[in-house]
């Protein structure tokens, strides 16, 4: 099972309430890196092998300095702790670069391919694209976990 998530990604000073947001009003909808995290609050069926989250910063947080513990908190980090794969982004996202990054992923690993091998493909077919060649529109996608 392939979960994706294609949403906006806000990023908190306190990088524990990070959030996607789910839909739109004042916090209501916001899934929290805090309930992603915790499989008591937000549960993912066996099948899950991979989560996409098409949103923009999900691979970052604001201040690295000020994070208690050693654990670098994001809310890519949150899923990882319950599936295999995540693949997440590591600043905002072009509109009109991210969705053929992410349909011709979904299209390589239609096509059996690994993940990681889907994911470089499509991030070629932007590198070859003279409209999208700078590295703002392909590399923002990043598979942490496993790439198979």
């Amino acid at each position: 099972t392939l979960i994706h998530l294609a949403a906006h990604g806000v990023l908190h000073p306190k990088a524990e309430y990070s959030f996607i947001a789910l839909a739109e009003n004042n916090g209501i909808g916001a899934l929290r890196v805090s309930e992603i995290s915790n499989p008591n609050t937000v549960q993912f069926n066996e099948d899950a092998i991979m989560v996409m989250l098409s949103a923009c910063d999900t691979a970052v947080a604001l201040d690295i300095n000020n994070m208690s513990g050693s654990e670098y908190i994001t809310l890519a980090s949150g899923f990882q702790k319950q599936v295999p794969t995540v693949v997440a982004t590591l600043w905002p996202l072009a509109d009109a670069s991210a969705p053929i990054i992410v349909e011709n992923f979904y299209k390589g690993v239609k096509a059996n391919k690994s993940r990681d091998i889907a994911l470089q493909d499509a991030v070629n077919i932007l590198i070859d694209d003279k409209r999208f060649s700078n590295p703002f529109f392909w590399a923002p996608f990043i598979m942490m976990g496993d790439w198979r």
